[in-house]
């Protein structure tokens, strides 16, 4: 007897596969599935297509590949049928739609790009895995997630020769080399999580990128933890990567191969071949056919046996697996008394979850009891309920009674209440409203020492801006003395231009005088002209030079109107910026001026209100006179009464009242 393997082994493959579908899942989402088997990676799928109003469609012919450990098992049952009981029970029968064929037969009715996630675990052999990835690839949508089963690693993770040894198969040793040469041959880049390789298709059929996605509450893992190769007397054999790692029995609890810890414990074994490791340890591998007792766990014994562990409940008592056959296995992992898992590990695990259905499966099962004793307590909750109001009945009468008696006593109490404990009412309020003034004049005090603080402020602010205006007129002096002293400038300058004129204008009077006086002494025409040419030129060049010299004045000039212009703007800036400034004090101001507002009509409500207590007390007293007066009134009464029983005292009695001093014989 030999038990099929889980499709989804793990509670860290369960969340990756989840995961990954919650990643492609939209409004209808459309998933396909190449391989379904029993439907443990379908129920999970399902699951995630229900929860977006969409579908799975599940190829798969439930025969297994020929030559494989499932074609055995489909031959001996209706696998299919367990198939569809199982996604029936978990309420997916309008979710889940079988394709039942070959999946090379199912590629040719399907349509490219209908699907968000496409899952493939069909045959992992090497050509079959090659055909299902080259053939179910293009029906992915731009941005869906192809993705498949039992990648325990990447091309380079292993030797060349072990894959090309193994690819045939549907594993060799633990693992599947069809699979992982045909997902590395496909895609350049991808992803592997726990055994499960995807990969995201570009826009525009641009290729293929890794999924590259956070998977909560497990580790980052390549690879699942593997089974054992083989055993010997003193270890257990498994193959990781490249290298088989002897591992002591006594290492194993709570670890597996794939923890580096493990590997580099120094008593742990490693080569790169099961017969050298062999040679090695000088230790023959022990023939696997009789059940080994290697452990317990929550109530199961751990068995080793044909490749496997078997996690068996004691309650089931000695059980030989040897002899159990297919439908008492499913018998038993129906009744979650036994499962069954390739390692250590992932058996701890399917036994902790199949307590939980356990539990889950009693409580089921208790359901009509606990009804039942439901409506037995709703009947003694009725009964009593009469009951309550039976007594809620006596004890609205006795209530009645006791506030009969209640108003009788309250009523001599009030008789018997002295003025004296009216005034000490009387006082204790006093009290609390002067209490209430103090914390009132408290109050104001500190408002009025905000006031002070703020008034302070502004008068310091207001120094500031008279220093300020200060300086801004020290400037203004300053520049109001360069601009005099550029005026005097120019006047010297325009003085000077007068005198130059002054002089040209004698020099031509001059030379008028000797033009007469040459003309006067009879000189000749010839000799005028040329001394006066000669005194012509001297004239003009003396003119040009006066010129020259004017027009330097002038620049001059220009360059002191010029600073004068720039010292005005700064002036003007500077103005401008002490306006501002007055701009933001009076807004200070205001708003000062505008707390001061607030404070003093915080003042007068404060004020209103010591005015309303005030008028309490007054009341207060008005009503503690009129009771003083009651007091004394009925004072006067009972002593009216006294007076009256003193004069008719009955025979042998003791006639006294309270408060009238000690009794005395009538």
């Amino acid at each position: 007897m030999s038990a099929p393997a889980k499709q989804v082994p793990s509670r860290e493959q369960e969340i990756v596969l989840r995961t990954l579908a919650e990643a492609a899942a939209r409004p209808g989402a459309r998933f396909l599935e190449v391989g379904s088997w029993l439907g443990e990676s379908a129920a999970i799928l399902g699951k995630v297509a229900q929860c977006h109003d969409g579908h799975l469609f599940c190829v798969d012919w439930w025969k297994g590949s020929y030559g494989t450990e499932l074609y055995g098992t489909a031959q001996k049952e209706d696998v299919f049928a367990r198939f569809w009981t199982g996604i029936r029970e978990k309420g997916l029968d309008d979710t889940v739609v079988p394709i039942r064929g070959r999946s090379d037969l199912a590629a040719e009715i399907l349509k490219e790009g209908a699907f968000d996630l496409v899952f493939i675990d069909g045959d992992h052999r090497y050509r079959g895995a090659l055909r299902d990835i080259q053939a179910y690839s293009s029906f992915v949508r731009s941005g869906g997630i192809l993705c498949g089963h039992d990648c325990e690693g990447r091309m380079r993770d292993f030797e060349r020769d072990f894959l090309d040894k193994g690819k045939e198969a549907d594993y060799f040793q633990t693992v599947h080399c069809g699979v992982v040469l045909a997902v590395g041959e496909t895609f350049e880049k991808y992803s592997i999580n726990h055994s499960i390789w995807s990969a995201r298709r570009l826009p525009h059929d641009q290729g293929w990128e890794p999924t590259e996605i956070a998977f909560l509450d497990i580790e980052d893992c390549l690879q699942q933890p593997p089974p054992a190769l083989c055993y010997t007397r003193t270890y257990t054999l498994f193959r990781y990567g490249k290298n088989v790692y002897a591992v002591p029995h006594a290492l194993l609890q709570g670890l597996d191969i794939t923890r580096k810890a493990l590997r580099e414990h120094p008593d742990v074994l490693c080569s790169k071949s099961l017969e050298n490791l062999l040679a090695r340890l000088n230790e023959p591998a022990i023939a696997d056919d009789s059940p080994a007792l290697i452990g317990n766990h929550e109530g199961y014994n751990l068995v080793r046996y044909d490749g496997r562990v078997y996690a068996v409940s004691v309650e089931l008592g000695p059980l030989d697996l040897r002899s159990l056959d297919t439908p008492r296995l499913n018998e038993f992992e129906a009744q979650h008394t036994l499962v069954v898992a390739d390692n250590v590990p992932q058996a701890q695990h399917l036994v902790d979850r199949a307590r939980c259905n356990r539990l889950r499966g009693e409580l089921d099962a208790k359901a009509p009891q606990l009804g039942a004793l439901q409506a037995a307590l709703a009947a003694r909750d009725a009964e009593l309920a009469g009951l309550r109001q039976r007594a809620e009945c006596k004890d609205g009468e006795i209530a009645s009674l006791r506030k009969v008696i209640a108003e009788k006593e309250a009523a001599i109490s009030d008789k018997g209440r002295t003025a004296a404990q009216l005034r000490a009412a009387l006082e204790d309020v006093r009290r609390a409203v002067e209490a209430d003034l103090n914390a009132l004049r408290q109050g104001t005090e500190r408002k009025d020492a905000e006031i002070a603080s703020l008034r302070k402020m502004i008068a310091e602010k207001e120094a500031k801006i008279v220093e300020k205006d200060q300086a801004v007129a020290q400037k203004n002096a300053a520049l109001e003395t360069m601009r005099r002293a550029a005026e005097a400038d120019a006047a010297a300058l325009r003085q000077g231009m007068d005198r130059k004129d002054a002089e040209i204008a004698s020099l031509r009077k001059m030379i008028a005088e000797k033009e007469t006086t040459i003309l006067e002494k009879g000189q000749t025409a010839s000799q005028l002209r040329a001394a006066l040419e000669t005194m012509r030129r001297a004239a003009e060049a003396d003119h040009a030079a006066a010129r020259q010299g004017m027009e330097r004045r002038d620049g001059e000039v220009a360059s002191l109107l010029k600073a004068i212009a720039e010292k005005e703007t700064t002036i003007a800036g500077k103005d401008q910026a002490v306006s501002q400034l007055h701009a933001a004090l009076e807004t200070m101001r205001r708003a000062t001026d505008a707390d001061l507002a607030a404070l003093r009509q915080e003042i007068g409500c404060k004020d209103g209100e010591i005015a309303t207590l005030w008028k309490a007390v007054a009341e207060k007293d008005a009503e503690i006179a009129d009771k003083d007066r009651a007091v004394l009134q009925e004072h006067e009464a009972l002593e009216a009464m006294r007076r009256a029983a003193d004069a008719k005292p009955k025979p042998g009695r003791l006639a006294w009242f309270p408060g009238l001093g000690k009794p005395s014989k009538a």
